[in-house]
């Protein structure tokens, strides 16, 4: 089993945490949240996709700093994983948090 470290177990949750947090916040309606996280042997993903909004438009025009997400990114490329944001068909819209992992 792998485990991670302090500062690595950090930057994943905040990232996590800041996905969750911009669903609630942007999803103008009660959001319908769905999380799941994979565990392969080489790598950790963990999937959040918001299907509350119905409008992404809508979303990018709620006043914001818009740098959570673009921090978070940062930060899981400094540790050598990878924050993606993606807009799905029927106006989902994914964040996918990738690690790789070390034996």
């Amino acid at each position: 089993m792998n485990r991670l470290s302090p500062l690595v177990s950090e930057v994943v949750y905040f990232a996590a945490r800041e996905a969750i947090r911009n669903a609630a916040r942007h999803g103008r309606v009660l959001p319908t949240l769905k999380i799941a996280a994979n565990q392969r042997p080489q790598e950790m993903e963990i999937v959040i996709e918001d299907t509350g909004a119905g409008n992404l438009d809508i979303r990018q025009k709620e006043p914001s700093s818009g740098q959570g997400l673009v921090l978070h990114s940062t930060m899981m490329a400094v540790i050598g994983g990878e924050l993606m944001f993606e807009q799905v068909p029927e106006q989902i819209a994914r964040v996918v948090l990738r690690l790789p992992l070390t034996s």
